[in-house]
């Protein structure tokens, strides 16, 4: 049985995880670049009761399919039937466009755009998110053979991008009366900056990142063209890169203040969770707040 790299269940979930108390909760999954993670939330308390993440092989899709599947079955949470599941994946091809704007009947064309047509051999299926209240669609593609593992469990799994969650959260921060406030999440060898200004979204992109340095100069360059005054400027971080610390300590000469992302503000958690670096499992978290 493959063992979880990090593990915080709290008593009462342990205790609760049975058919006839299932119904109580609901499960969020979240399947990045080098792992798979999930949290348990309380549905009636709306708190976050537990936390697992387990590595993933860096190798083939076929490598990547028959992992997943191994932890599922000896899970003992992944294994149970939930009725509600929201899954979540995380890849850079996605791409925002305005709501209403006709580009949902235009799916695919609009990701051959952005991506090019080679794009559809590595996540041939096609499909968008609402983020709702910003009136932005979040357009990205996905390979079918990790989605429909969950499936076979959780047939009425809801499929989220990572960039959709991600947002949402951040916009549950935001306040009409803020003037600017910036989010940064790094991940594995990518950035995705967000900026909202009041409760409107500005802009949210993602940056392939090979270095501290790539982290830096991607950031400052996206809120230079935003034109964000950093003299007053506060950024919030998050993502589960392990140079995250180095990355902080790199932009903090440049702004007025950097701070990690509070993610009880978005969810509320459990002591045992509490004690954990949630700043890593924003997007995962703020699965909660996606219709």
């Amino acid at each position: 049985m493959k063992a979880p790299v990090l593990e915080a269940v709290s008593k009462e979930l342990q205790r609760s995880i049975t058919p006839s108390r299932v119904g109580e909760y609901k499960l969020l999954i979240q399947v990045l670049d080098r792992s798979l993670v999930y949290a348990v939330l309380n549905i009636q308390e709306n708190c976050c009761v537990g936390i697992r993440e387990y590595s993933l092989p860096n190798g083939t899709l076929y490598d990547l399919t028959q992992s997943l599947s191994d932890i599922i079955k000896s899970d003992d949470v992944l294994s149970v039937r939930f009725p509600e599941v929201s899954l979540s994946i995380q890849n850079n091809h996605w791409t925002l466009a305005p709501a209403n704007s006709g580009y949902e009947k235009v799916a695919n064309n609009l990701m051959d755009f952005d991506f090019g047509k080679t794009s559809n051999l590595r996540y041939p299926h096609k499909t968008f998110d609402k983020l709702n209240p910003l009136t932005v669609l979040n357009f990205y593609g996905y390979p079918n053979d990790v989605v429909g593992i969950f499936r076979v469990l959780h047939q009425k799994v809801k499929l989220r991008h990572y960039a959709t969650s991600l947002i949402m959260g951040q916009n549950s921060l935001t306040r009409d009366s803020d003037e600017y406030k910036v989010f940064l999440d790094f991940g594995h060898k990518r950035l995705i900056l967000t900026v909202f200004a009041g409760k409107k979204l500005v802009i949210s992109n993602s940056f392939e990142c090979e270095s501290v340095e790539d982290f830096l100069y991607f950031s400052m360059l996206g809120i230079s063209e935003c034109k964000v005054p950093t003299t007053s400027l506060r950024i919030y971080v998050s993502g589960t890169t392990p140079d995250l610390s180095q990355v902080v300590n790199a932009l903090t000469p440049y702004v007025w203040e950097v701070k990690y992302l509070d993610v009880s503000k978005i969810l509320p958690l459990a002591p045992d969770i509490s004690r954990l670096r949630t700043y890593k499992y924003s997007s995962l978290l703020s699965l909660h707040l996606c219709a």
